[in-house]
């Protein structure tokens, strides 16, 4: 007798264990980190960015994903900059590369459709990239550049610290000599840049962003 109550006491205990397990939701598997992207454009997305000068001057300007755009068989994301001189730009993504398709001054109606295209960023970015493009801008302009992906370094600017790939640029452009760096965080964008083209030095950092995690 005790050993049949026995064995009934370990089939119910079976029974409701059992019972339990499968009255428990299925544990979902983490959920995958998304690839990197140095250079995300979601729809409607804007970065709000300070530039500052080195005699004190500064000035804001915000860049809004505004949409997009057929260029002949190319389709690409429209991007406009909110400034005292707001600008239109025309970009693309694919095989490891953001393209600059062309870009237009609104106030005075000047363009430039880059030809051959021109690359903003390699995306992923790695150390030791390089790239380089020569053509024409806004005027006819002579522009002849060349990129090198530095590393990654901790920029700490008022809106936070962040990993961010360097890429320091050399642009000869109407003849003009520019040096250039840009500081790309993952997910984020252009986080930091500095400009000097000899007679103006100037710094732009990363003030608020729309899809900043508050």
């Amino acid at each position: 007798m005790l050993k049949r109550t026995t064995a009934l006491v370990v089939v119910t205990i079976a029974l409701v264990a059992g019972t339990s397990a499968a009255q428990r939701p299925a544990q979902k598997p983490p959920a995958k980190e998304p690839p990197p992207d140095y250079c995300p454009l979601p729809a409607g997305a804007w970065w709000k960015y300070k530039s500052t000068t080195d005699a004190g001057a500064s000035s804001e300007f915000t860049i809004k994903v505004t949409g997009e755009e057929k260029l002949g068989d190319v389709g690409t994301t429209t991007v406009e900059v909110e400034s005292v001189f707001p600008i239109k730009e025309w970009y693309s993504k694919g095989n490891g590369v953001v393209s600059w398709h062309q870009e237009a001054y609104l106030k005075n109606n000047q363009s430039a459709a880059f030809s051959p295209v021109r690359t903003l960023i390699k995306n992923p970015l790695a150390k030791g990239q390089t790239w380089s493009w020569k053509g024409k801008g806004v005027l006819n302009v002579d522009i002849d550049e060349t990129a090198t992906v530095i590393g990654v370094e901790d920029v700490v600017i008022g809106s936070g610290t962040f990993k961010a790939f360097r890429i320091d640029w050399t642009v000869m452009q109407g003849g003009t000599k520019v040096l250039k760096t840009y500081w790309y965080a993952n997910w984020i964008g252009l986080v930091k840049s500095t400009t000097d083209s000899g007679s103006v030095k100037s710094t732009t950092e990363l003030v608020d962003w729309s899809f900043r995690k508050r």
